[in-house]
C-alpha cells in the first residue's frame, strides 16, 4: 500500500505540475512596449537545461526541442581509498507549451546499468521580458528500466537576468520510493557573458540527509559539489565545463568532479 501511495504521489505531482504549465502559458505575452529581453531566444546559452546541477527558471521557449550528451568524471583525492568512476549518457528535453519544459536522461555507469530521469520544469510567475521567473519542478528518479523502484522530488526554482548577468537557484526536497528517507537540496549557478559566444560562472548544490537510517559517502549527512563552469554556443549548439572539488560519492575527504555537456537546441 505505501509503495502504491508513493507512485500515487507521483503521478499527481506530474500533473500538477502539467497543469500549471497549460493555465499559465497565455500570460507569457508580452504588454504592447515591454523592454527588450535580456535572454535572446535565438542565443543557444539561453535555452539549455540543465548543464550540470541547477535546473533553469525561465527553463526553454514554447515549440523548442534538443538533444545533448553528457560525460562525468569523479574521484577522491587518495586513489588507494576510491577509484575514480565515469558515468555517461544523454537526455532530450523541449518546451511543448509556454512556460512548461520537459527533460528526459538516461545514464549510466560505463558498464553498468541505464538510469533514467524524467522531469517537468514550470515557469509560475515571471518571464524573459521582466527579467525574473519562479517555478517548480517535479522528478522522478528510477534505478533502472526494468524497475519501479527509485525517488521523487519536487523544488521550487527562482531565476534572474539583468545586463548580462544570470542566477538559477533551486530548492528541492526528495524522498525514496521502497526506503523511509528524504533529503533536501541547495543549487545555485550564476554566470556572466564575457562575450557573445561565452559565458562563465559558477554552479554547484549541497545536499543533506533529513531522515533515514543510511547515511551518505564517507558516512556523512551531508555532501557537496561545486566548480567553474564555462558555457560557449555557437548558432544552435553549445557546450558547458564543469570541474571542481565534491564529496558526493566521495568516501574518505574530498574528491573532484568534471562533467562535459554538449548538445543542440532549435532556436
Amino acid at each position: 500500500m505505501n509503495r502504491r501511495l508513493r507512485i500515487g504521489s507521483i503521478a499527481w505531482a506530474f500533473v500538477t505540475v502539467v497543469a500549471f504549465g497549460a493555465r499559465a502559458q497565455d500570460a507569457d505575452r508580452a504588454p504592447s512596449g515591454a523592454a527588450t529581453s535580456s535572454l535572446p531566444l535565438s542565443d543557444a546559452r539561453n535555452q539549455t537545461p540543465r548543464l550540470a546541477f541547477t535546473d533553469p527558471g525561465f527553463g526553454l521557449s514554447a515549440a523548442s526541442i534538443g538533444v545533448a550528451g553528457f560525460a562525468t568524471a569523479r574521484g577522491a583525492a587518495d586513489r588507494s581509498a576510491q577509484q575514480p568512476q565515469a558515468t555517461g549518457g544523454f537526455e532530450l528535453f523541449g518546451s511543448p507549451l509556454q512556460r512548461l519544459t520537459l527533460v528526459g536522461i538516461a545514464e549510466r555507469v560505463f558498464d553498468g546499468p541505464w538510469r533514467p530521469t524524467a522531469t517537468a520544469l514550470v515557469r509560475v510567475l515571471g518571464g524573459r521580458e521582466q527579467g525574473w521567473a519562479l517555478g517548480a519542478l517535479a522528478r522522478y528518479k528510477a534505478d533502472g528500466f526494468a524497475e519501479i523502484e527509485g525517488e521523487i522530488e519536487l523544488g521550487a526554482m527562482l531565476a534572474l537576468a539583468r545586463g548580462g548577468w544570470h542566477l538559477d537557484i533551486n530548492a528541492i526536497v526528495g524522498t525514496g520510493l521502497e526506503e523511509s528517507e528524504a533529503d533536501a537540496e541547495g543549487k545555485l549557478r550564476f554566470g556572466f557573458d564575457l562575450s557573445e559566444w561565452m559565458r562563465v560562472g559558477l554552479d554547484g548544490q549541497l545536499r543533506y540527509r533529513l531522515t533515514g537510517e543510511r547515511l551518505l559517502a564517507g558516512g556523512r549527512s551531508w555532501d557537496a559539489i561545486v566548480g567553474p563552469q564555462l558555457l560557449g554556443a555557437y548558432k544552435n549548439l553549445y557546450g558547458a565545463l564543469t570541474a571542481g572539488p565534491s564529496t558526493v560519492d566521495i568516501v574518505s575527504k574530498v574528491g573532484w568532479s568534471t562533467i562535459l555537456t554538449a548538445g543542440g537546441v532549435t532556436l
